[in-house]
């Protein structure tokens, strides 16, 4: 069933099937432009060292933010990311202040998707208001609930930097379990958090990043693990 937001039109167009997901404190949406960047850009503006570890951003507007993190929305074809909007529900009252019930708490994304492997990549920005806190444990719960459970996947990765420690100990925290590190697996522009090593002579320019691969598997997860189990409660 369609939510009340998915009624703005935007075809994901994802290779797997989308719906909102929520517990008693986190609602995911699949992101619409129209209906979440501004806020998100809002939440963020203040914040560019959120991007350092990012090939892209930061952003100075709504437009730039859509465009880097969605591309061109008129290729044709399946697409093997999406995003979700995370909103943090209020639990001290029915509304704040402003009268909200929720606010914009971050962006996730499923990516490199694959339908024939069964497998997926998480991603997650939380917003400065809203880091170390229960966002990221409820929201990448849910996302990991929903892969294992309704999607059938045999394998959820984790992805980051091997600079950003603040997102490899986050992904340990929730059970991912470290495989191994991708030295030179990428180059950012100058200016981005990477490996401190020159990317040598004739070999372009840029800051070369080493990525730590984390990942959660099926029988990782139908097993008990102490973590997952945990945050499988939390989806509930």
């Amino acid at each position: 069933m369609a939510s009340p937001e998915q009624e703005i039109p935007y075809d994901q167009n994802f290779v797997f099937p989308l719906q909102d997901l929520a517990n008693e404190r986190i609602r995911l949406t699949p992101f619409v432009p129209e209906k979440h960047a501004a806020a998100f850009f809002d939440a963020t503006v203040a914040h560019p060292d959120m991007y350092a570890h990012n090939a892209s951003g930061p952003y100075t507007s709504i437009s730039q933010l859509v465009h880097g993190f969605l591309g061109d929305p008129s290729v044709p074809g399946l697409r093997t990311t999406v995003l979700f909007a995370a909103f943090a529900k209020n639990t001290s009252s029915t509304t704040d202040a402003n009268g909200d019930t929720e606010k914009m708490a971050g962006l996730l994304s499923y990516s490199d998707a694959s339908p024939a492997n069964r497998s997926v990549e998480i991603g997650i920005m939380t917003v400065p208001a809203f880091q170390r806190t229960h966002v990221t444990s409820n929201a990448v719960g849910l996302l990991m609930q929903y892969a294992f459970g309704p999607l059938a996947l045999r394998r959820v990765e984790w992805q980051c930097s091997t600079a950003n420690t603040a997102s490899v100990n986050a992904a340990k925290r929730l059970g991912f379990q470290l495989e191994g590190v991708k030295r030179w697996d990428r180059v950012y522009p100058k200016g981005k958090v990477g490996n401190g090593l020159s990317v040598g002579e004739g070999r372009g320019e840029g800051v070369g990043r080493d990525t730590a691969v984390l990942s959660v598997c099926w029988d990782d997860w139908e097993s008990g693990r102490p973590l997952a189990t945990r945050h499988r409660h939390l989806s509930k």
